[in-house]
Protein backbone atom coordinates (compact mmCIF):
# COMPACT_ATOMS: atom_id res chain seq x y z
CA UNK A 1 0.00 0.00 0.00
CA UNK A 2 1.29 3.42 -0.86
CA UNK A 3 0.83 6.87 0.62
CA UNK A 4 0.44 9.97 -1.47
CA UNK A 5 0.96 13.48 -0.27
CA UNK A 6 0.71 16.83 -1.99
CA UNK A 7 3.76 18.99 -1.50
CA UNK A 8 2.41 21.81 0.66
CA UNK A 9 5.15 21.75 3.29
CA UNK A 10 7.74 24.50 3.06
CA UNK A 11 11.22 23.10 2.48
CA UNK A 12 13.76 24.29 5.02
CA UNK A 13 16.18 26.95 3.78
CA UNK A 14 18.72 28.29 5.27
CA UNK A 15 37.29 13.28 8.14
CA UNK A 16 38.17 13.11 10.52
CA UNK A 17 37.51 11.58 13.89
CA UNK A 18 39.33 12.81 16.98
CA UNK A 19 40.37 9.85 19.07
CA UNK A 20 41.48 9.43 22.64
CA UNK A 21 45.20 9.17 23.34
CA UNK A 22 47.16 7.07 25.80
CA UNK A 23 49.34 4.54 24.07
CA UNK A 24 50.50 1.27 25.52
CA UNK A 25 53.90 0.23 24.23
CA UNK A 26 54.88 -2.24 26.93
CA UNK A 27 54.80 -5.73 25.43
CA UNK A 28 53.30 -7.13 28.64
CA UNK A 29 50.15 -5.07 28.01
CA UNK A 30 49.30 -7.30 25.08
CA UNK A 31 47.90 -9.80 27.57
CA UNK A 32 49.47 -12.91 26.04
CA UNK A 33 52.26 -14.81 27.72
CA UNK A 34 55.40 -14.99 25.61
CA UNK A 35 56.42 -18.45 24.43
CA UNK A 36 60.22 -18.29 24.47
CA UNK A 37 60.51 -21.37 22.25
CA UNK A 38 59.09 -19.34 19.33
CA UNK A 39 60.00 -16.18 17.44
CA UNK A 40 57.78 -13.24 18.36
CA UNK A 41 56.37 -10.54 16.10
CA UNK A 42 55.05 -7.58 18.10
CA UNK A 43 52.07 -5.87 16.45
CA UNK A 44 50.76 -2.43 17.40
CA UNK A 45 47.11 -2.26 16.34
CA UNK A 46 44.64 0.64 16.36
CA UNK A 47 41.52 -1.00 17.77
CA UNK A 48 38.99 1.55 16.51
CA UNK A 49 36.47 1.36 13.71
CA UNK A 50 37.46 -2.09 12.43
CA UNK A 51 37.94 -3.68 15.84
CA UNK A 52 40.50 -6.44 16.40
CA UNK A 53 38.57 -9.58 15.57
CA UNK A 54 39.99 -9.69 12.04
CA UNK A 55 43.51 -9.76 13.47
CA UNK A 56 43.53 -11.50 16.80
CA UNK A 57 40.66 -13.95 17.05
CA UNK A 58 37.06 -14.51 16.10
CA UNK A 59 34.07 -15.02 18.37
CA UNK A 60 32.64 -17.19 15.60
CA UNK A 61 35.51 -19.65 15.94
CA UNK A 62 37.30 -18.60 12.76
CA UNK A 63 41.01 -17.82 12.91
CA UNK A 64 42.13 -14.24 12.82
CA UNK A 65 45.18 -13.25 10.75
CA UNK A 66 47.34 -13.88 13.82
CA UNK A 67 46.21 -17.47 14.29
CA UNK A 68 46.29 -18.27 10.56
CA UNK A 69 49.83 -16.91 10.19
CA UNK A 70 51.05 -18.79 13.29
CA UNK A 71 49.68 -22.04 11.85
CA UNK A 72 51.23 -21.38 8.45
CA UNK A 73 54.62 -20.70 10.06
CA UNK A 74 54.45 -23.44 12.70
CA UNK A 75 57.76 -24.89 11.44
CA UNK A 76 59.57 -21.55 11.05
CA UNK A 77 63.22 -21.86 12.09
CA UNK A 78 64.20 -18.83 14.18
CA UNK A 79 67.35 -17.83 15.99
CA UNK A 80 68.82 -19.96 18.78
CA UNK A 81 66.89 -23.06 17.77
CA UNK A 82 63.43 -21.51 18.12
CA UNK A 83 60.64 -23.14 16.12
CA UNK A 84 57.39 -21.43 15.17
CA UNK A 85 56.06 -17.90 15.33
CA UNK A 86 54.01 -16.10 17.97
CA UNK A 87 52.25 -12.87 16.97
CA UNK A 88 51.74 -10.64 20.02
CA UNK A 89 49.06 -7.99 19.45
CA UNK A 90 48.77 -4.75 21.41
CA UNK A 91 45.31 -3.26 20.81
CA UNK A 92 44.86 0.41 21.68
CA UNK A 93 43.07 3.59 20.64
CA UNK A 94 46.00 5.97 20.14
CA UNK A 95 45.93 8.52 17.34
CA UNK A 96 48.51 9.20 14.65
CA UNK A 97 50.39 11.82 16.65
CA UNK A 98 50.90 9.40 19.55
CA UNK A 99 52.14 6.71 17.17
CA UNK A 100 54.53 9.14 15.49
CA UNK A 101 56.00 10.20 18.82
CA UNK A 102 56.44 6.58 19.85
CA UNK A 103 58.21 5.37 16.72
CA UNK A 104 61.67 6.75 17.48
CA UNK A 105 62.18 4.41 20.43
CA UNK A 106 59.55 1.74 19.85
CA UNK A 107 60.17 -1.94 20.49
CA UNK A 108 56.99 -2.88 18.64
CA UNK A 109 57.56 -3.95 15.07
CA UNK A 110 54.46 -4.02 12.85
CA UNK A 111 51.85 -1.26 12.95
CA UNK A 112 48.23 -0.93 11.80
CA UNK A 113 47.28 2.68 12.43
CA UNK A 114 44.69 5.39 12.00
CA UNK A 115 45.59 9.00 11.21
CA UNK A 116 49.24 8.29 10.49
CA UNK A 117 51.60 11.02 9.35
CA UNK A 118 53.18 9.23 6.41
CA UNK A 119 55.62 11.79 5.02
CA UNK A 120 56.70 12.87 8.50
CA UNK A 121 57.43 9.26 9.46
CA UNK A 122 59.42 8.67 6.28
CA UNK A 123 61.41 11.90 6.55
CA UNK A 124 62.19 11.09 10.20
CA UNK A 125 63.57 7.72 9.06
CA UNK A 126 61.19 5.78 11.31
CA UNK A 127 59.90 3.28 8.73
CA UNK A 128 61.43 0.23 7.10
CA UNK A 129 61.66 0.07 3.31
CA UNK A 130 59.03 -2.52 2.30
CA UNK A 131 59.29 -2.15 -1.48
CA UNK A 132 59.61 -5.91 -1.92
CA UNK A 133 56.28 -6.41 -0.10
CA UNK A 134 54.78 -4.32 -2.91
CA UNK A 135 56.56 -5.86 -5.85
CA UNK A 136 57.03 -9.56 -5.07
CA UNK A 137 54.36 -11.91 -6.36
CA UNK A 138 52.24 -13.06 -3.44
CA UNK A 139 50.67 -16.47 -2.83
CA UNK A 140 47.55 -15.29 -4.67
CA UNK A 141 49.63 -14.85 -7.84
CA UNK A 142 49.48 -11.05 -7.66
CA UNK A 143 51.60 -8.21 -6.33
CA UNK A 144 50.23 -5.73 -3.81
CA UNK A 145 51.30 -2.97 -6.20
CA UNK A 146 48.94 -4.32 -8.85
CA UNK A 147 45.98 -3.80 -6.52
CA UNK A 148 46.57 -0.06 -6.11
CA UNK A 149 45.72 2.99 -8.19
CA UNK A 150 48.42 5.03 -9.92
CA UNK A 151 47.86 7.95 -7.55
CA UNK A 152 48.29 5.65 -4.54
CA UNK A 153 51.54 4.26 -5.94
CA UNK A 154 52.85 7.76 -6.65
CA UNK A 155 51.99 8.82 -3.12
CA UNK A 156 53.46 5.87 -1.24
CA UNK A 157 56.66 5.76 -3.31
CA UNK A 158 59.20 8.16 -1.75
CA UNK A 159 62.67 8.37 -3.29
CA UNK A 160 61.81 5.29 -5.33
CA UNK A 161 60.89 3.17 -2.30
CA UNK A 162 57.68 2.17 -0.48
CA UNK A 163 57.37 2.48 3.30
CA UNK A 164 53.70 1.79 4.14
CA UNK A 165 50.57 0.10 2.85
CA UNK A 166 47.02 1.46 2.88
CA UNK A 167 44.87 -0.08 5.61
CA UNK A 168 41.09 0.34 6.05
CA UNK A 169 38.90 2.89 4.29
CA UNK A 170 36.85 5.52 6.06
CA UNK A 171 33.89 7.22 4.36
CA UNK A 172 31.40 9.48 6.10
CA UNK A 173 27.83 9.80 4.93
CA UNK A 174 24.19 9.11 5.73
CA UNK A 175 23.39 5.70 7.18
CA UNK A 176 19.69 4.88 7.36
CA UNK A 177 17.45 2.37 9.09
CA UNK A 178 16.00 0.26 6.29
CA UNK A 179 13.23 -1.14 8.49
CA UNK A 180 11.96 2.29 9.50
CA UNK A 181 12.14 3.55 5.91
CA UNK A 182 10.21 0.51 4.78
CA UNK A 183 7.56 0.45 7.52
CA UNK A 184 6.93 4.20 7.37
CA UNK A 185 7.18 4.28 3.55
CA UNK A 186 9.99 6.81 3.22
CA UNK A 187 11.06 5.68 -0.25
CA UNK A 188 10.02 7.87 -3.18
CA UNK A 189 7.56 6.27 -5.53
CA UNK A 190 8.11 6.23 -9.26
CA UNK A 191 6.69 9.49 -10.50
CA UNK A 192 6.47 10.72 -6.92
CA UNK A 193 9.22 13.35 -7.03
CA UNK A 194 10.02 16.23 -9.42
CA UNK A 195 13.25 14.59 -10.61
CA UNK A 196 11.24 11.83 -12.26
CA UNK A 197 10.30 14.27 -14.99
CA UNK A 198 13.76 15.69 -15.75
CA UNK A 199 15.30 15.17 -19.17
CA UNK A 200 17.88 12.66 -17.96
CA UNK A 201 15.32 10.24 -16.56
CA UNK A 202 13.06 10.60 -19.60
CA UNK A 203 15.90 9.91 -22.01
CA UNK A 204 17.65 7.07 -20.18
CA UNK A 205 14.85 4.76 -19.13
CA UNK A 206 12.57 2.95 -21.54
CA UNK A 207 9.82 2.97 -18.93
CA UNK A 208 10.33 6.52 -17.70
CA UNK A 209 7.37 8.21 -16.04
CA UNK A 210 5.06 10.23 -18.23
CA UNK A 211 2.75 13.13 -17.51
CA UNK A 212 3.10 16.02 -15.11
CA UNK A 213 4.25 16.05 -11.52
CA UNK A 214 1.21 15.98 -9.26
CA UNK A 215 2.75 15.84 -5.79
CA UNK A 216 5.20 13.88 -3.69
CA UNK A 217 4.30 10.27 -3.05
CA UNK A 218 6.04 7.51 -1.16
CA UNK A 219 6.10 3.74 -0.95
CA UNK A 220 7.88 0.78 0.63
CA UNK A 221 10.45 -1.53 -0.93
CA UNK A 222 7.73 -3.62 -2.54
CA UNK A 223 6.43 -0.60 -4.41
CA UNK A 224 7.41 0.94 -7.72
CA UNK A 225 10.49 3.01 -6.77
CA UNK A 226 11.81 6.25 -8.22
CA UNK A 227 15.10 6.32 -10.11
CA UNK A 228 17.10 8.13 -7.40
CA UNK A 229 20.18 10.36 -7.88
CA UNK A 230 21.67 8.28 -10.69
CA UNK A 231 18.48 8.71 -12.76
CA UNK A 232 18.31 5.02 -13.63
CA UNK A 233 15.75 2.44 -12.57
CA UNK A 234 16.83 -0.90 -11.12
CA UNK A 235 20.03 0.38 -9.49
CA UNK A 236 21.44 0.78 -5.97
CA UNK A 237 19.79 4.12 -5.16
CA UNK A 238 16.21 3.54 -6.30
CA UNK A 239 13.63 5.25 -4.09
CA UNK A 240 16.10 7.69 -2.57
CA UNK A 241 15.96 11.48 -2.79
CA UNK A 242 17.52 12.61 -6.06
CA UNK A 243 18.10 16.25 -5.09
CA UNK A 244 18.65 18.40 -2.01
CA UNK A 245 15.12 19.73 -2.41
CA UNK A 246 13.60 16.25 -2.42
CA UNK A 247 15.70 15.23 0.58
CA UNK A 248 14.37 18.04 2.75
CA UNK A 249 10.81 17.38 1.65
CA UNK A 250 11.46 13.83 2.89
CA UNK A 251 12.77 15.17 6.21
CA UNK A 252 9.57 17.20 6.60
CA UNK A 253 7.57 14.07 5.85
CA UNK A 254 9.47 12.19 8.58
CA UNK A 255 8.76 14.92 11.10
CA UNK A 256 5.09 14.93 10.15
CA UNK A 257 4.93 11.17 10.74
CA UNK A 258 6.61 11.45 14.14
CA UNK A 259 10.09 10.23 13.18
CA UNK A 260 13.32 12.10 13.98
CA UNK A 261 15.35 12.35 10.75
CA UNK A 262 18.92 12.54 12.18
CA UNK A 263 21.29 11.78 15.00
CA UNK A 264 25.08 12.25 15.28
CA UNK A 265 27.56 12.36 18.13
CA UNK A 266 26.98 15.63 19.96
CA UNK A 267 30.27 15.29 21.82
CA UNK A 268 32.20 14.92 18.58
CA UNK A 269 29.93 17.05 16.42
CA UNK A 270 32.74 19.30 15.14
CA UNK A 271 34.86 16.56 13.59
CA UNK A 272 31.96 14.26 12.67
CA UNK A 273 29.91 16.93 10.92
CA UNK A 274 33.12 18.11 9.27
CA UNK A 275 33.54 14.65 7.79
CA UNK A 276 29.89 14.76 6.79
CA UNK A 277 30.28 18.07 4.93
CA UNK A 278 33.51 16.86 3.33
CA UNK A 279 31.63 13.87 1.94
CA UNK A 280 29.00 16.15 0.40
CA UNK A 281 31.71 18.40 -1.00
CA UNK A 282 33.35 15.38 -2.68
CA UNK A 283 30.02 14.19 -4.06
CA UNK A 284 29.49 17.53 -5.80
CA UNK A 285 33.04 18.23 -7.00
CA UNK A 286 33.64 15.00 -8.86
CA UNK A 287 36.93 13.20 -9.26
CA UNK A 288 38.93 15.74 -11.28
CA UNK A 289 37.88 18.92 -9.49
CA UNK A 290 38.35 17.32 -6.07
CA UNK A 291 41.80 16.07 -6.98
CA UNK A 292 42.77 19.50 -8.28
CA UNK A 293 42.18 20.86 -4.76
CA UNK A 294 45.23 19.02 -3.41
CA UNK A 295 47.27 18.27 -6.55
CA UNK A 296 47.46 21.79 -7.90
CA UNK A 297 49.71 21.45 -10.92
CA UNK A 298 47.51 18.80 -12.43
CA UNK A 299 48.58 15.46 -13.81
CA UNK A 300 49.10 13.70 -17.09
CA UNK A 301 46.04 13.92 -19.32
CA UNK A 302 44.26 16.64 -17.35
CA UNK A 303 44.33 20.38 -17.87
CA UNK A 304 44.37 21.97 -14.39
CA UNK A 305 41.40 24.30 -14.77
CA UNK A 306 39.00 24.86 -11.87
CA UNK A 307 35.42 24.91 -13.14
CA UNK A 308 33.47 25.15 -9.85
CA UNK A 309 34.73 28.45 -8.41
CA UNK A 310 31.99 30.66 -6.99
CA UNK A 311 31.26 34.02 -8.59
CA UNK A 312 30.82 37.10 -6.36
CA UNK A 313 29.45 40.58 -7.02
CA UNK A 314 31.47 43.77 -6.45
CA UNK A 315 30.39 43.84 -2.79
CA UNK A 316 31.60 40.30 -2.16
CA UNK A 317 28.23 38.56 -2.16
CA UNK A 318 27.62 35.24 -3.88
CA UNK A 319 25.75 35.50 -7.16
CA UNK A 320 22.96 33.00 -7.70
CA UNK A 321 21.11 31.65 -10.73
CA UNK A 322 17.32 31.74 -10.98
CA UNK A 323 17.09 28.10 -9.83
CA UNK A 324 19.00 28.89 -6.62
CA UNK A 325 22.31 27.37 -7.70
CA UNK A 326 25.45 29.51 -7.41
CA UNK A 327 26.92 31.22 -10.42
CA UNK A 328 30.35 29.95 -11.40
CA UNK A 329 33.41 31.78 -12.67
CA UNK A 330 35.01 31.07 -15.99
CA UNK A 331 37.45 28.12 -15.89
CA UNK A 332 40.51 29.22 -13.90
CA UNK A 333 44.03 27.85 -14.35
CA UNK A 334 45.36 26.36 -11.10
CA UNK A 335 49.02 25.92 -10.17
CA UNK A 336 51.04 25.60 -6.97
CA UNK A 337 51.05 29.40 -6.88
CA UNK A 338 47.26 29.71 -7.10
CA UNK A 339 46.08 26.69 -5.12
CA UNK A 340 44.26 28.98 -2.69
CA UNK A 341 41.66 29.59 -5.41
CA UNK A 342 40.28 26.10 -4.79
CA UNK A 343 38.92 27.23 -1.41
CA UNK A 344 36.26 29.27 -3.23
CA UNK A 345 34.83 26.16 -4.88
CA UNK A 346 31.06 25.71 -4.86
CA UNK A 347 31.55 22.30 -3.23
CA UNK A 348 32.23 24.04 0.07
CA UNK A 349 29.10 26.14 -0.27
CA UNK A 350 26.75 23.31 -1.22
CA UNK A 351 28.02 21.00 1.55
CA UNK A 352 27.58 23.77 4.12
CA UNK A 353 24.15 24.58 2.72
CA UNK A 354 23.05 20.97 3.20
CA UNK A 355 24.13 20.97 6.85
CA UNK A 356 22.64 24.43 7.39
CA UNK A 357 19.25 23.20 6.18
CA UNK A 358 19.38 20.29 8.64
CA UNK A 359 20.28 22.64 11.50
CA UNK A 360 17.65 25.22 10.55
CA UNK A 361 14.92 23.17 12.25
CA UNK A 362 15.57 21.40 15.56
CA UNK A 363 12.91 18.84 14.65
CA UNK A 364 15.40 17.49 12.11
CA UNK A 365 17.74 16.05 14.70
CA UNK A 366 17.79 14.39 18.11
CA UNK A 367 18.36 16.62 21.13
CA UNK A 368 21.26 14.29 22.00
CA UNK A 369 23.05 15.60 18.90
CA UNK A 370 23.64 18.89 20.70
CA UNK A 371 25.02 17.62 24.02
CA UNK A 372 28.08 15.63 25.15
CA UNK A 373 26.73 12.40 23.66
CA UNK A 374 29.60 10.16 22.47
CA UNK A 375 29.66 8.37 19.12
CA UNK A 376 28.91 5.06 20.86
CA UNK A 377 25.98 6.66 22.73
CA UNK A 378 24.67 7.89 19.38
CA UNK A 379 24.96 4.36 18.00
CA UNK A 380 22.86 3.07 20.90
CA UNK A 381 20.22 5.74 20.25
CA UNK A 382 20.09 4.99 16.54
CA UNK A 383 19.89 1.22 16.95
CA UNK A 384 17.55 0.98 19.93
CA UNK A 385 15.14 3.79 19.05
CA UNK A 386 13.59 1.42 16.50
CA UNK A 387 12.35 -0.73 19.39
CA UNK A 388 12.32 1.68 22.33
CA UNK A 389 11.61 5.33 21.57
CA UNK A 390 13.00 6.45 24.94
CA UNK A 391 16.36 6.54 23.15
CA UNK A 392 15.51 9.60 21.07
CA UNK A 393 14.15 13.12 21.25
CA UNK A 394 10.47 13.29 22.20
CA UNK A 395 10.35 9.48 22.35
CA UNK A 396 10.50 8.92 18.60
CA UNK A 397 12.31 6.59 16.24
CA UNK A 398 15.47 7.88 14.50
CA UNK A 399 15.72 7.30 10.76
CA UNK A 400 19.27 8.37 9.83
CA UNK A 401 22.73 8.47 11.40
CA UNK A 402 25.76 10.62 10.48
CA UNK A 403 28.76 8.28 10.82
CA UNK A 404 31.55 6.45 9.02
CA UNK A 405 31.17 3.21 7.11
CA UNK A 406 32.78 1.38 10.05
CA UNK A 407 30.05 2.22 12.58
CA UNK A 408 28.51 -1.26 12.78
CA UNK A 409 31.83 -2.67 14.00
CA UNK A 410 31.84 -0.22 16.87
CA UNK A 411 28.18 -0.88 17.61
CA UNK A 412 29.04 -4.56 17.96
CA UNK A 413 32.22 -4.04 19.99
CA UNK A 414 30.83 -1.36 22.31
CA UNK A 415 27.47 -2.87 23.08
CA UNK A 416 24.71 -1.30 20.99
CA UNK A 417 23.85 -4.56 19.28
CA UNK A 418 24.24 -6.60 22.47
CA UNK A 419 21.48 -4.50 24.04
CA UNK A 420 19.04 -5.70 21.39
CA UNK A 421 18.54 -8.76 23.58
CA UNK A 422 16.66 -6.51 26.04
CA UNK A 423 13.91 -6.41 23.41
CA UNK A 424 14.21 -10.07 22.42
CA UNK A 425 15.93 -8.98 19.20
CA UNK A 426 19.23 -9.86 17.53
CA UNK A 427 21.34 -8.37 14.76
CA UNK A 428 19.26 -10.45 12.36
CA UNK A 429 16.27 -8.25 13.17
CA UNK A 430 17.91 -4.97 12.13
CA UNK A 431 18.94 -3.70 8.73
CA UNK A 432 20.76 -0.53 7.69
CA UNK A 433 21.88 0.99 4.40
CA UNK A 434 24.23 3.66 3.07
CA UNK A 435 22.32 6.42 1.31
CA UNK A 436 23.44 7.81 -2.03
CA UNK A 437 24.27 11.52 -2.00
CA UNK A 438 21.44 13.66 -3.40
CA UNK A 439 22.37 16.11 -6.14
CA UNK A 440 22.39 19.87 -5.65
CA UNK A 441 19.90 20.28 -8.51
CA UNK A 442 18.09 18.27 -11.16
CA UNK A 443 20.72 19.23 -13.74
CA UNK A 444 23.24 17.08 -11.81
CA UNK A 445 21.09 13.93 -11.87
CA UNK A 446 22.80 11.08 -13.68
CA UNK A 447 26.36 12.12 -12.84
CA UNK A 448 28.27 9.34 -11.11
CA UNK A 449 28.75 10.13 -7.45
CA UNK A 450 32.23 10.66 -6.01
CA UNK A 451 33.39 9.45 -2.61
CA UNK A 452 36.77 10.39 -1.15
CA UNK A 453 39.16 8.71 1.27
CA UNK A 454 42.08 10.56 2.91
CA UNK A 455 44.31 7.47 3.08
CA UNK A 456 45.26 8.10 6.69
CA UNK A 457 45.04 4.50 7.86
CA UNK A 458 48.26 2.61 7.12
CA UNK A 459 50.28 -0.52 7.85
CA UNK A 460 54.07 -0.42 8.15
CA UNK A 461 57.14 -1.89 9.87
CA UNK A 462 59.26 0.07 12.32
CA UNK A 463 62.88 0.57 11.29
CA UNK A 464 63.82 -0.48 14.85
CA UNK A 465 62.87 -4.09 14.14
CA UNK A 466 65.75 -6.52 14.80
CA UNK A 467 67.49 -7.48 11.56
CA UNK A 468 66.80 -11.19 11.99
CA UNK A 469 63.03 -10.56 11.98
CA UNK A 470 62.79 -8.26 8.95
CA UNK A 471 61.88 -10.94 6.42
CA UNK A 472 59.40 -12.56 8.81
CA UNK A 473 57.65 -9.24 9.38
CA UNK A 474 57.46 -8.62 5.64
CA UNK A 475 56.01 -12.10 5.19
CA UNK A 476 53.33 -11.23 7.71
CA UNK A 477 52.36 -8.07 5.81
CA UNK A 478 52.28 -9.95 2.51
CA UNK A 479 50.05 -12.56 4.15
CA UNK A 480 47.63 -9.84 5.28
CA UNK A 481 47.41 -8.44 1.74
CA UNK A 482 46.56 -11.55 -0.27
CA UNK A 483 43.18 -11.42 -2.00
CA UNK A 484 41.93 -14.14 0.34
CA UNK A 485 42.85 -12.29 3.50
CA UNK A 486 41.73 -8.89 2.20
CA UNK A 487 38.33 -10.44 1.51
CA UNK A 488 38.36 -12.12 4.93
CA UNK A 489 39.10 -8.74 6.53
CA UNK A 490 35.98 -7.33 4.88
CA UNK A 491 33.89 -10.38 5.78
CA UNK A 492 34.81 -9.96 9.45
CA UNK A 493 34.69 -6.16 9.71
CA UNK A 494 32.25 -5.17 6.98
CA UNK A 495 34.83 -2.54 6.00
CA UNK A 496 36.82 -2.37 2.78
CA UNK A 497 40.55 -1.85 2.40
CA UNK A 498 42.00 0.67 -0.04
CA UNK A 499 42.95 -1.92 -2.66
CA UNK A 500 41.38 -3.67 -5.62
CA UNK A 501 40.03 -7.09 -4.61
CA UNK A 502 36.79 -9.01 -4.78
CA UNK A 503 34.73 -10.27 -1.86
CA UNK A 504 33.60 -13.68 -3.07
CA UNK A 505 30.09 -15.08 -2.69
CA UNK A 506 31.14 -17.25 0.27
CA UNK A 507 32.18 -14.13 2.19
CA UNK A 508 29.41 -11.86 0.95
CA UNK A 509 26.94 -14.17 2.68
CA UNK A 510 28.61 -13.23 5.99
CA UNK A 511 28.14 -9.49 5.47
CA UNK A 512 25.41 -7.44 7.11
CA UNK A 513 22.86 -5.62 4.93
CA UNK A 514 24.70 -2.38 5.68
CA UNK A 515 28.08 -3.77 4.59
CA UNK A 516 26.52 -5.07 1.39
CA UNK A 517 24.87 -1.72 0.82
CA UNK A 518 28.12 0.16 1.28
CA UNK A 519 30.06 -2.14 -1.05
CA UNK A 520 27.35 -1.68 -3.67
CA UNK A 521 27.54 2.09 -3.18
CA UNK A 522 31.32 2.02 -3.61
CA UNK A 523 31.01 0.00 -6.81
CA UNK A 524 28.71 2.65 -8.21
CA UNK A 525 30.97 5.57 -7.25
CA UNK A 526 34.16 7.20 -8.39
CA UNK A 527 36.54 6.60 -5.49
CA UNK A 528 39.18 9.29 -4.93
CA UNK A 529 42.13 8.67 -2.65
CA UNK A 530 43.13 12.14 -1.51
CA UNK A 531 46.89 11.65 -1.80
CA UNK A 532 49.49 13.39 -3.91
CA UNK A 533 53.20 13.64 -4.55
CA UNK A 534 52.86 17.38 -5.10
CA UNK A 535 55.33 19.27 -2.91
CA UNK A 536 52.60 21.56 -1.54
CA UNK A 537 50.63 18.52 -0.41
CA UNK A 538 53.71 16.94 1.16
CA UNK A 539 54.71 19.94 3.27
CA UNK A 540 51.12 20.81 4.24
CA UNK A 541 49.56 17.34 4.33
CA UNK A 542 47.43 17.88 7.44
CA UNK A 543 45.87 20.96 5.81
CA UNK A 544 44.43 18.77 3.07
CA UNK A 545 43.49 15.67 5.06
CA UNK A 546 41.64 17.21 8.03
CA UNK A 547 39.61 20.30 8.95
CA UNK A 548 38.65 20.88 5.33
CA UNK A 549 36.13 23.55 6.37
CA UNK A 550 38.36 25.44 8.83
CA UNK A 551 37.62 29.15 8.83
CA UNK A 552 39.38 32.25 10.13
CA UNK A 553 37.42 31.79 13.36
CA UNK A 554 37.03 28.04 13.89
CA UNK A 555 39.07 24.89 13.34
CA UNK A 556 35.85 23.09 12.46
CA UNK A 557 33.48 25.04 10.23
CA UNK A 558 30.66 22.78 11.37
CA UNK A 559 31.30 23.89 14.94
CA UNK A 560 30.94 27.50 13.85
CA UNK A 561 27.58 26.68 12.30
CA UNK A 562 26.45 24.93 15.48
CA UNK A 563 27.68 27.70 17.79
CA UNK A 564 26.75 30.80 15.83
CA UNK A 565 24.18 29.73 13.26
CA UNK A 566 26.56 30.80 10.47
CA UNK A 567 25.08 30.45 7.00
CA UNK A 568 26.67 28.55 4.13
CA UNK A 569 27.74 31.84 2.55
CA UNK A 570 29.30 33.07 5.80
CA UNK A 571 31.15 29.78 6.14
CA UNK A 572 32.51 29.94 2.60
CA UNK A 573 33.77 33.49 3.15
CA UNK A 574 35.46 32.41 6.40
CA UNK A 575 37.17 29.53 4.59
CA UNK A 576 38.39 31.91 1.89
CA UNK A 577 39.77 34.36 4.49
CA UNK A 578 41.55 31.49 6.28
CA UNK A 579 43.12 30.32 3.01
CA UNK A 580 43.73 33.70 1.39
CA UNK A 581 46.31 34.47 -1.27
CA UNK A 582 48.62 36.11 1.30
CA UNK A 583 48.29 33.16 3.70
CA UNK A 584 49.01 30.71 0.89
CA UNK A 585 52.08 32.62 -0.28
CA UNK A 586 53.36 32.87 3.29
CA UNK A 587 52.90 29.15 3.97
CA UNK A 588 54.29 27.84 0.68
CA UNK A 589 56.59 30.63 -0.53
CA UNK A 590 59.49 28.18 -0.97
CA UNK A 591 57.47 25.93 -3.24
CA UNK A 592 55.57 28.23 -5.61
Amino acid sequence: MRKKFTSIIAVFMSVLVSLSSGIGCNKKEAGEKIDHTKTQLFVNHYDGGVGHEWLNSSETGRDGIKQAFEKLYADYQGENGKVGVQVIVNNHKSDGNAIYNQLKDTTEEIFFTSGSKYFDMVSSDYLLDISDVYTQVNTDGKTVESKMTEEQKEYYKVNNAYYALPHYESFFGINYNVNIFNEEEFFFEKGGAPSEFCDFVQNNNDDACEGEFEGYSYTDLDGDLSAGPDGLYGTFDDGQAATYEEFFVLCAQMVEQGVVPFIWSGGMAGSYLEGFMSAFRSAYEGREQLRLAYDFDGWTGFEPYATHLVKFDTEGNILFNEDGTVQLREPTLISNATGYEMYSSAGYYYAAEFLSRILSNSDNYSSNATNAHSHTDAQVDFVLSEFDTRYSKDKKQIAMFVEGNYWENEARDYGAFKRLSNYKKTVNDVAYGRMAFPKVSESEIGKKQTIAEAQQSNAFISKNIPAHKVELAKAFLKFCYTDQNLAEFTAVTGVTKSLDYEVGADKVDRLTPFAKSFIETKKNSDVVYMVSNNIIYKVGQTNFTSAYFSTDSYQWGSRQMLDTGASAEELLKGIMRKHSKSSWESSYRNYI
